[in-house]
């Protein structure tokens, strides 16, 4: 059966995605019921392993904000896009004839998303504090159950002058077959580490000194070894 532990923070907003933690659970298990059917009735290999990131929308940009379009409301959507300021003055009175040169702005317009993944913007800010030579390396990931049962995530992130960024995640083990505690877990302290790095960037968040780093990794050894 199906047991999802929470606490207060899965109440809390992902970044700055639609979906608390919560929010995302849900939807992502009538996601996998979905792909199960459809792994039943032969829609969907039997050895094709679920992913939730793998789920891909199309989407644009509205003010600066990404926006989703909702299959259901498709129409509504797309007529959105011609009413963005950066149409041609001569595409908006086009004729039938015309259509395809219209519709060929609009899906210029159109990305790709992935609707699922509300932790994909912590990776893709880490990976740009990476190439743009802030970070020294890409972050490492390690984890551990504590005294308390809580499963315990560290992301470090290198910087220069012996300091570092230090993500933290946790939650409870749970049985809640579309995701798992230990991902979960280092989803969280990536997507903490990836907003503190923002900060940081900003000048407005104090990185670690190299000691916390050496604290943290022998609290997560010893909590590995009390549970050998």
């Amino acid at each position: 059966m199906p047991l999802l532990r929470i606490d207060a923070d899965f109440l809390h907003p992902i970044g700055k995605s639609r979906f608390s933690i919560l929010g995302w659970a849900v939807e992502v298990w009538f996601l996998y019921e979905g792909f199960c059917e459809a792994q039943a009735t032969g829609q969907v290999p039997y050895d094709e392993p679920f992913d939730y990131s793998a789920f891909l929308a199309w989407g644009y940009y509205e003010d600066g904000k990404l926006v989703e379009i909702d299959h259901t409301d498709l129409a509504k959507r797309i007529g959105k896009l011609f009413e963005q300021k950066d149409l041609p003055e001569e595409l908006k009175h086009q004729s039938l004839e015309n259509l395809g040169e219209v519709l060929g702005f609009v899906a210029r317009k159109l990305i790709l998303i992935r609707p699922y993944d509300p932790f994909l913007p912590a990776h893709v800010e880490l990976m740009r504090g990476l190439e743009k030579k802030v970070c020294l390396g890409p972050a490492e990931v390690l984890s551990a159950e504590d005294s308390r049962s809580y499963i315990v995530s560290l992301a470090f992130v290198e910087l220069p002058n012996d300091r570092a960024i230090i993500g933290r995640g946790r939650c409870r083990r749970f049985n809640f077959p579309p995701i798992g505690p230990w991902h979960l877990s280092e989803e969280r302290a990536t997507m903490d580490a990836a907003e503190k790095l923002k900060l940081y960037r900003r000048g407005n968040f104090p990185p670690s000194p190299s000691e916390a780093v050496t604290a943290w990794r022998e609290r997560i050894n010893a909590w590995k070894a009390a549970r050998h």
